[in-house]
């Protein structure tokens, strides 16, 4: 199963996985970044190609809620991951590509410590490894 996995914001982490329908297995490296955006995508153009390259079987994004706590310092902010997240719904529905939201929380058992083990941690943003730990959730969560 080919699973494309996005942390939306101001810079996007991306994270694909190919399990090649084996039974995960943690030793198998499937994971490598496509791609992460540092700066604004304007036109979202490298989002959907980045989607239509792999031709995944799922894309799985991070949902957005605006926190009580937050709220404030979004003021006058462009919700950038809100328009990314719409923007990955458009072209999944476009492509017929299932996409799966998954919580902000959800991410927080794949700790560091965890991504480390599994050779996943080095090089990489916080974007790209929150993308990695989606994937991760998503392909335990269903036994892939």
């Amino acid at each position: 199963m080919k699973i494309l996995a996005f942390d939306p914001g101001g810079t996007t982490g991306v994270c694909f996985s190919n399990t090649q329908n084996l039974k995960f297995d943690y030793s198998k490296k499937y994971f490598n970044s496509i791609v992460q955006w540092t700066d604004n995508v304007i036109d979202f153009l490298p989002l959907k190609e980045c989607i239509e390259e792999t031709t995944p079987d799922l894309v799985v994004v991070e949902s957005f809620k605006l926190y009580p706590w937050k709220a404030k310092a979004k003021i006058w902010d462009d919700f950038e991951e809100v328009q990314k997240i719409g923007a990955i719904k458009l072209t999944c529905l476009a492509n017929n590509i299932e996409l799966v939201l998954q919580g902000a929380n959800q991410k927080k058992f794949f700790k560091d410590k965890k991504l480390k083990e599994f050779n996943l941690y080095k090089n990489k943003t916080p974007h790209e490894r929150d993308a990695i730990r989606h994937n991760l959730i998503y392909i335990m969560k269903n036994r892939i």
